[in-house]
C-alpha cells in the first residue's frame, strides 16, 4: 500500500471503519479512489457508478473466515453446518431441537455482529 501512495501521490486513502456499504457509497461519492469490501458491488451500486460515469475494477483477494462458538456448557453440539446455521440465524430455528431433533428443546442465545453483513 506503501509503494501504491508513493506512485499515486494524488489518490485518496482512508483506513477508517466504515463497512462495506459506507465504503462504496464514498467510492461512488468520489470521495475515496478504491474501496475495500466484504463483499461484491451490488447490482444497484454498479448502477450508479454507470449514472456517473464512475469505471472501476472489481476483483477478490481474500475471501473472510467466520468462526462460531459454542458455550462450553453445551455439551450436545460438535459441529454445525451451513445450514443449520442459516437456520439459527435467520431466526428460523428457535430452540436447539429446531436445528436437530435429537437436541434438547432449549432456546437458542445466537450473538453476533451486523447480521445483515453475513453471507452464509
Amino acid at each position: 500500500m506503501k509503494k501504491w501512495a508513493q506512485d499515486h501521490s494524488d489518490a485518496k486513502i482512508s483506513a477508517g471503519q466504515a463497512g462495506t456499504g459506507a465504503g462504496f457509497q464514498k467510492f461512488i461519492a468520489g470521495d475515496i479512489d478504491f474501496a475495500d469490501a466484504s463483499r461484491p458491488i451490488k447490482d444497484e451500486e454498479k448502477q450508479k457508478l454507470q449514472d456517473k460515469n464512475i469505471k472501476y475494477k472489481e476483483f477478490k483477494i481474500a475471501q473472510d473466515g467466520v468462526t462460531v462458538a459454542v458455550n462450553k456448557e453445551n455439551d450436545f453440539v460438535d459441529e454445525l453446518d451451513k445450514q443449520q446455521l442459516k437456520a439459527i440465524y435467520s431466526g428460523k430455528a428457535k430452540t436447539w431441537k429446531d436445528v436437530n431433533s435429537k437436541w434438547p428443546d432449549k432456546k437458542i442465545n445466537a450473538v453476533s455482529p451486523k447480521l445483515k453483513s453475513w453471507y452464509l
